[in-house]
């Protein structure tokens, strides 16, 4: 249970990072599960952190589709402070090239 829905997320956000984000350490994309945490993905120190709690509460795994949407953008937004620093409109124009 717990453990296919962590294979599962795993692929998809592996399948997403290294097929996109040159340069990207498979070392630096980690998964916690924290159902308390509001937090659905963060960057700390260039790593990325993705919470599968939020994966497994949205269903994510009989929405493929959506699925890698909804990620891939996640995963944009994550990477983009690792291009600039801050949240301002640099951000968002590094948010805009990861996803194009």
């Amino acid at each position: 249970a717990l453990f296919d829905q962590a294979r599962l997320f795993a692929q998809l956000l592996n399948s997403m990072v290294f097929a996109t984000f040159e340069g990207l350490k498979r070392s630096a994309v980690q998964m916690f599960y924290d159902e308390q945490s509001n937090a659905i993905a963060f960057n700390k120190g260039g790593a990325l952190f993705f919470n599968l709690a939020f994966w497994i509460a949205g269903k994510h795994c009989d929405k493929p589709i959506e699925a890698m949407y909804f990620w891939f953008h996640t995963l944009a937004h994550e990477v983009a402070p690792n291009i600039v620093k801050g949240h301002g409109p640099a951000h968002n124009f590094a948010l805009q090239v990861c996803l194009s």
